[in-house]
């Protein structure tokens, strides 16, 4: 589906700011500059053009539009006895202050500069009878009218403030996500790695070395993945992945010289999500690490009330996943309660070691 258009020009606008000021300035002169001259001649003109063009500006120099502004509207009031529709620019400036200008003084300037600039048209602009009157009406109303702009402007600069605030907050989070996924392919990979090399040293040297290559090739290609993800500053895929891909992290821990059988419905599941695959990753690296010589593993997916359910049994005598870190448990915890799914870990009664985990899912 294509983005709505109001979209799309949004993404229009913020990628070309100075481009849309000079439009704005166009097409405000257009709209009220020009017809200043209907309203006082070649003054008109001329105060009515001084007043709108620096809009082309506003965000770049706002403090020198600001000044501009000031400076050309007290001009106006002691050339002309009248307002302008050109004045509408002024209105644009006290919002651009408003909403792109940091320092609460400069902003709080701008405000009472058009305050007080509204109160002393009031009593140029008006006329008799009621002079006073007059003067007092029009000076509140234009005030009203300012302080209103000036509000808006800033409600837009907080909106902004938080909208960045949030994209940093979720770069860092990207960041993280992608050391986070870097720190289990390596680690994953160099246990495999180590255990062949110094199962070659016993064994044949020439399988140690297929498994160590094949090993290395598939974890460089994980990490240039997720490397070009980062560099695009686009999140880490949380797309679901295949049973396939379970297979695959199987086949490294078995050419690791641990048997890994898998046992799930491939009518049921389709598609496992990442955090699952991650937590099936970090449990088959561990028995690799901790289980011991001549241990085996289990791993059992399917789905229960609405529930993906994953177990990974070793039936070796090594100590907890993740013993002397605290990193496994606790890492494949942390991700899982993220996404309300839960972990248990523990050793079975008799022998070896079991992970089990669960994490809401759409029932096919």
């Amino acid at each position: 589906m294509k983005p709505f258009l109001a979209a799309r020009i949004d993404r229009f606008a913020r990628a070309r700011p100075v481009l849309l000021d000079r439009l704005l300035a166009g097409a405000v002169w257009v709209v009220a500059g020009l017809p200043s001259a209907l309203i006082a001649g070649w003054a008109g003109l001329v105060v009515g053009t001084a007043t709108v063009l620096p809009l082309a500006a506003r965000r770049q120099f706002p403090r020198s539009v600001l000044a501009w502004s000031t400076a050309v509207f007290v001009v106006q009031l002691v050339v002309l006895l009248v307002p302008l529709p050109a004045n509408l620019a002024q209105a644009i400036v006290v919002y651009t202050i408003a909403a792109h200008v940091p320092s609460l003084a400069v902003r709080l300037t701008a405000l009472a500069l058009a305050t007080a600039g509204c109160l002393v048209a009031g009593f140029r602009w008006s006329t008799p009878p009621r002079y006073v009157a007059n003067a007092v009406f029009i000076g509140v109303v234009l005030a009203v009218l300012v302080v209103l702009v000036w509000m808006i402007g800033n409600l837009v600069r907080g909106r902004t403030a938080n909208l960045r605030a949030l994209a940093e907050s979720r770069h860092r989070n990207e960041r993280l996500a992608a050391a986070r996924e870097i720190h289990d392919l390596v680690a994953h990979s160099l246990t495999v790695v180590v255990v062949q090399a110094d199962a070659g040293a016993y064994g044949d040297p020439r399988q140690a070395l297929t498994t160590i290559g094949r090993t290395a090739r598939t974890a460089l290609a994980d990490v240039r993945e997720v490397i070009e993800m980062l560099r695009e500053t686009a999140p880490v895929s949380d797309a679901p992945v295949v049973l396939a891909d379970v297979e695959r992290i199987a086949d490294v821990v078995r050419a690791a010289g641990v048997p890994v059988t898998v046992f799930a419905d491939p009518h049921t599941l389709t598609v496992v999500p990442p955090p699952i695959l991650r937590v099936i990753r970090e449990a088959l690296t561990n028995v690799v690490k901790h289980a011991g010589v001549g241990a085996s593993a289990a791993v059992s997916m399917w789905i229960s009330a609405e529930e993906l359910r994953v177990r990974v049994d070793d039936d070796g005598s090594g100590g907890p996943v993740g013993a002397g870190t605290g990193v496994g448990i606790a890492g494949m915890r942390e991700r899982l309660h993220a996404l309300d799914g839960t972990l248990e870990a523990g050793p079975l009664p008799d022998r070896g070691f079991r992970v089990q985990a669960s994490m809401p899912v759409a029932v096919p």
